[in-house]
């Protein structure tokens, strides 16, 4: 095959409105990467030193991982209780919303209601139900998805969507071509 630089762009504008079209969100909200979890860093990065994160016991661990790096503090709770463990103390909850370990669908309505009357972010991993389950990632704060399950791509392509309210509180980790 040959490289056609000029034709980049057109696959990704199209990709990215597929997507957006797919989770309830305009193509203005979704932003291409390669891994879930350097997105998940992103909104990660985002958080003051010493912010609650509380995420689902269990969940896998491109969600977990980019939260322990010692300057948060990081709780869990069962994906059940995941809304009832909310406080006001909680400035981010994580879960995905599909359990890839169980398959148990979290009940994200529920915890999305539960942390906006907390003041709550919601980050939430739809690799597991997008392309399988209706998925509006509009009531959420944030969204990753890695497109190499239901969406039956190749690994190195996957997802974020974020709020406009996110959007202004983010600043670009690593910036690049499709920043």
């Amino acid at each position: 095959g040959r490289a056609d630089v000029a034709g980049y762009d057109a696959v990704v504008a199209a990709t990215r409105a597929d997507f957006a079209r797919l989770v309830g969100v305009g193509a203005d909200r979704v932003a291409i990467g390669s891994v879930t979890s350097a997105l998940v860093a992103q909104v990660a990065s985002g958080l003051p030193d010493g912010a609650e994160v509380l995420l689902a016991e269990g969940d896998f661990t491109s969600l977990v991982f980019p939260f322990l790096g010692g300057r948060l503090r990081v709780r869990a709770a069962p994906v059940t209780g995941l809304a009832a463990a909310i406080t006001p103390r909680t400035a981010l909850v994580g879960f995905s919303l599909v359990q890839s370990a169980t398959g148990e669908v979290a009940d994200g309505a529920a915890i999305a209601r539960a942390a906006a009357a907390c003041g709550t972010l919601t980050l939430v991993d739809l690799t597991q139900a997008a392309g399988v389950l209706p998925v509006d990632a509009g009531i959420f704060d944030a969204t990753v998805c890695h497109a190499y399950k239901w969406l039956c791509a190749p690994r190195g392509v996957a997802f974020l969507t974020l709020s406009t309210a996110l959007v202004q509180r983010l600043e670009p980790l690593a910036p690049g071509w499709y920043a």
